[in-house]
């Protein structure tokens, strides 16, 4: 018994230091920690986390970057995986319910955020991304953003603090958004009355046709490509800025017989500007030699940014066709030449 006692002693001794040593474990402080399941919870102001005043955030030219926080009860001893889910019947319960005065949803699509996140061994808190696209921030500049997000289904046997598991993010887009960075389309010439095209400036032509650019220009930085769409306003739209005032004795010319222009005008990848081509019948100009012309151009629609609506409407007034006529007439296939007139948008 005596040479059984001596032989599981150190055994036991053993087995005793290694489960000691089993349930200590050191964290990236090089503290030891007792092993044990966590709590995970989002860090919030009562369960909200404003943007840009509670919380590190970016905005580039794309889009806004929202830092948020994870945190645990306890130093984490084992890694585990928690699910990310995005709530949208809390958000809309609220708005319902007027909690969120001037407050729309974040629309699906318009936002990415993990799906799930891997909290690794020795973590106190692990922050993770919401980046949403700048373009939904633009489009409701002035009204509050939300989403709600909930942490759910933590592994190996960790759990959540129920009070604290789901957050809703709030984002102020006056606050995060410049004015002047916002990314408008518009008619570079639209808003005032100028004599455009300016004196001296030379344009193309054809036997049949007379070449005027008509500029638009993209607010704010410039980023990928572009297109956006160019249309004639309808002739009740001309006629009011007959009636109004705004045009007087003018001849209304039509698309595809007075002129033409493209359906769309595309944009290059980090420009600012761009011009669509008008292109004037030269035998319409000769018939109206002794007429002042008028036509209306709009933007419409663009597969990026926005159309400034107050600045989408171009008025093109031709003064002295008999001007052009003698050009148009005389001048070589391709050769430059020179017009004077006026473009104008209604304020």
């Amino acid at each position: 018994m005596k040479i059984l006692n001596n032989y599981l002693l150190p055994i036991l001794i053993l087995w005793i230091t290694l489960g000691e040593l089993s349930c200590k474990k050191r964290d990236i402080k090089g503290e030891v920690v007792t092993i044990g399941n966590v709590e995970a919870f989002f860090n919030s102001d009562e369960g909200k986390v404003v943007v840009p005043a509670d919380t590190n955030y970016t905005v580039s030219a794309r889009e806004l970057t929202v830092s948020l926080r994870t945190s645990f009860s306890d130093v984490v001893t084992k890694r585990f995986d928690m699910a990310v889910r995005v709530d949208n019947d809390t958000i809309n319960h609220m708005i319902a319910q007027n909690k969120l005065p001037n407050t729309i949803l974040l629309p699906a699509g318009s936002y990415k955020v993990p799906s799930s996140l891997d909290v690794l061994y020795g973590l106190e808190h692990l922050d993770f991304d919401l980046k949403i696209d700048i373009q939904v921030l633009e489009r409701n500049y002035g009204k509050t953003l939300a989403v709600a997000l909930e942490l759910v289904s933590p592994s190996k046997g960790n759990k959540l603090d129920k009070n604290k598991k789901e957050v809703i993010v709030l984002i102020n887009t006056a606050e995060v958004l410049n004015p002047k960075d916002i990314h408008y389309i518009y008619f570079s010439g639209a808003g005032n009355i100028a004599k455009l095209p300016e004196q001296g400036k030379t344009y193309s032509q054809t036997a049949t046709s007379l070449n005027v650019p008509v500029e638009v220009t993209l607010a704010g930085e410039a980023t990928g490509p572009f297109q956006v769409d160019v249309s004639s306003m309808d002739s009740d739209t001309i006629q009011n800025l007959i009636d109004d005032g705004t045009l007087a004795n003018v001849v209304l010319l039509k698309e595809g017989t007075d002129y033409t222009l493209p359906a769309s005008l595309n944009f290059n990848a980090g420009e600012n500007t761009g011009a669509l081509d008008l292109k004037l019948n030269s035998a319409m100009l000769e018939n109206n030699a002794g007429n002042k012309l008028a036509l209306a151009l709009t933007l419409q629609n663009t597969d990026d940014h926005l159309i400034d609506s107050t600045r989408s409407t171009m008025i093109v007034v031709i003064e002295d066709p008999a001007k052009l006529i003698e050009a148009v007439k005389y001048l070589p296939v391709q050769t430059p030449i020179i017009i004077t007139g006026f473009f104008a948008s209604p304020r």
